[in-house]
């Protein structure tokens, strides 16, 4: 078979090669209906191949910007998702400007998006607040892609964890060690994630004929300094289900200061498998974030969108895998 050329591409459409190749690179000069439609009849053509698919995929800025909530260097969950997108782009030959926000309490109009600064697209790594969004994906005059959090009022492409169905394989994972007062700890009121994840451990409860218990569902509190911290329930079931490893971290600290053994006395089970320092007993047993399909998917998506793709916003959900510790305690069947 004759190896397909920009020349070829350019008979096909009746244009000229120079066209062609200005939007394969991703220069300026080629509208964006004109720049799709070279695009897919490049890829019908199977142009996209060895060095021809790094080619067409340079010359591409994406920016990458986070809350100042979220992210420290080298040891949150946020900044290493953040290289890995870093990676994945540079993967496909794009370059990659970060941006973290200053203020926490509002995030400001990234610095990405104004003056002579030239990006091409887009990604934003954590939840930030509704009516930044807003402003952002109405005025960015680039394509937006949300990493790790949606909301469903924003038309905009976003790739998430699993956060449902993960949870309902972590719950599970103590339900079947013979546990049947599970609790939930989690911030499952105030943000998408946390409360994909409750309920995803009511479903598995649901599911497995176990009643659930108001009084068994927590979250953190924060003290006067701002720190979060966990109150522990007077009451406590025999497992609990945890919508972070963060937040399971904080858990067996505070189960610490009150003597309650893990897993002897409470089983946990969590989610992300992002932990930077293990805990006392060993680890935990957690449903892994697979963060590095989260951010190929990211990129691939933005890469789309960066070349003409007009479809609806897209939606992606990657799945992860439980990763077995230490820290739930097998229930012997009672006769």
């Amino acid at each position: 078979m004759a190896k397909i050329t920009q020349q070829d591409i350019a008979e096909a459409l009746g244009v000229s090669v120079v066209t062609v190749s200005n939007a394969l690179s991703g220069k300026k000069g080629v509208s964006s209906a004109l720049r799709a439609e070279i695009l897919r009849k490049a890829e019908e053509l199977g142009f996209y191949s060895g060095k021809n698919r790094l080619r067409v995929m340079t010359n591409y800025t994406i920016g990458i910007y986070v809350s100042g909530w979220y992210i420290s260097v080298a040891t949150s969950f946020y900044w290493e998702m953040y290289q890995r997108t870093a990676y994945a782009a540079s993967r496909r030959g794009c370059f990659t400007m970060l941006e973290i926000s200053e203020k926490r309490e509002k995030e400001e109009y990234p610095r990405l998006l104004q003056g002579d600064r030239k990006i091409d697209g887009l990604i934003i790594i954590g939840r930030i607040q509704q009516e930044s969004l807003k402003t952002i994906v109405e005025t960015a005059n680039v394509p937006v892609v949300l990493l790790d959090f949606y909301d469903p009022l924003i038309g905009c492409d976003a790739v998430l964890s699993d956060n449902y169905s993960g949870m309902v394989r972590t719950t599970e994972c103590l339900v079947e060690a013979g546990h049947r007062k599970i609790g939930f700890l989690g911030s499952f009121k105030k943000y998408t994630n946390g409360m994909e994840r409750f309920f995803g451990y009511r479903k598995c409860l649901m599911q497995r004929g176990i009643e659930y218990d108001p009084a068994y569902t927590f979250s953190e509190s924060f003290t006067s300094a701002g720190d979060p911290c966990i109150e522990v329930p007077r009451q406590l079931p025999t497992a609990i289900a945890c919508s972070s490893d963060y937040l399971a971290s904080l858990l067996v600290e505070a189960f610490l200061e009150k003597g309650i053994r893990v897993p002897e006395d409470v089983s946990i089970a969590s989610y992300d498998h992002y932990l930077p320092k293990k805990l006392y007993f060993g680890d935990l047993t957690t449903y892994e974030v697979d963060m590095d399909k989260m951010a190929r998917t990211a990129v691939k998506r933005l890469i789309r969108r960066m070349r003409g793709d007009n479809d609806a916003p897209v939606l992606r959900f990657v799945e992860g895998r439980i990763v077995h510790g230490d820290s739930i305690r097998r229930i012997p069947e009672i006769l």
